[in-house]
């Protein structure tokens, strides 16, 4: 397939770059629900409140991977993928 720009398109790749990016986000999730007892007793949290951590938490990270993408659009992948290792 050739995209608007004489650019191959690949879906396959696409595809496979999705499903990292939501892999990492619930592996995110899965860590945060592991740590949910201990915080629950340093911290003396509610259920509701280890919702809140929860969701926030969820949310904030697909939300930096939205932003990632976009700023890898706009620079560059390789020079994106030099940044974060460096931060």
């Amino acid at each position: 397939m050739t995209g608007t720009r004489g650019r191959t398109v690949r879906p396959g790749l696409a595809l496979c770059a999705l499903t990292l990016a939501v892999s990492a986000v619930l592996l995110g999730s899965t860590i945060l629900n592991v740590a949910l007892p201990t915080m629950q007793r340093d911290l003396g949290a509610s259920n509701t409140e280890q919702q809140w951590f929860l969701n926030s938490y969820t949310l904030t990270f697909a939300g930096f991977l939205l932003v990632g993408g976009s700023a890898g659009d706009r620079f560059g992948l390789r020079r994106l993928l030099v940044w974060g290792t460096a931060a």
